[in-house]
């Protein structure tokens, strides 16, 4: 009786808690898109507010840390992007996620290169290229190459850096 309804009320309210966040990442997704980095920024924090509200719910945390890490990026935020990128990996990471975390991986390359922390971005896409190269995944191995290159150019290995600029390259034909 009235625990079972209580139950049940609980866990709608979990679905809808859900069903929130899926719709402010949506639409923070159409605003990154349109190019409107503010208002995405915006909602994708009010998206990771809610995950964060919600009780032992470490993929949609994973996700909210990742997108609003990778918008912050791109508004130039490279610090608490780094911050809220490793989050997001991190949680993948434990909970098991194979694909999900490559995809951070590249993200998080790509700030430290630009942050000028060479080797750790190299060290972060070549540990992830082993994983994608077993996966067969063509696009996280052309990813994570390209921002492996971009580091080790950046350092001036260049030899290096062009092997990984056309091992991306042949697996984008």
């Amino acid at each position: 009786g009235r625990d079972e309804s209580r139950a049940n009320a609980l866990g709608a309210e979990v679905e809808a808690q859900q069903a929130l966040f899926h719709a402010e990442t949506f639409a923070a997704n159409v605003e990154e898109f349109k190019g409107e980095l503010q208002a995405a920024r915006a909602r994708y924090t009010r998206a990771l507010a809610i995950a964060e509200s919600i009780a032992d719910n470490s993929g949609l945390l994973a996700a909210g840390y990742s997108h609003l890490g990778m918008v912050l990026l791109k508004i130039g935020d490279l610090d608490l992007a780094i911050d809220y990128i490793r989050r997001g990996l991190e949680l993948s990471e434990q909970r098991g996620d194979t694909v999900g975390p490559l995809y951070d991986r590249i993200n998080l390359a790509y700030a430290l290169t630009v942050q000028g922390r060479f080797e750790a971005a190299e060290e972060l896409a070549v540990d992830g290229l082993a994983v994608a190269e077993r996966m067969h995944h063509a696009y996280l191995i052309a990813g994570l190459s390209a921002a492996a290159g971009d580091a080790v150019f950046r350092k001036g290995a260049l030899d290096l850096a062009e092997a990984l600029a056309l091992r991306s390259l042949l697996q984008e034909e």
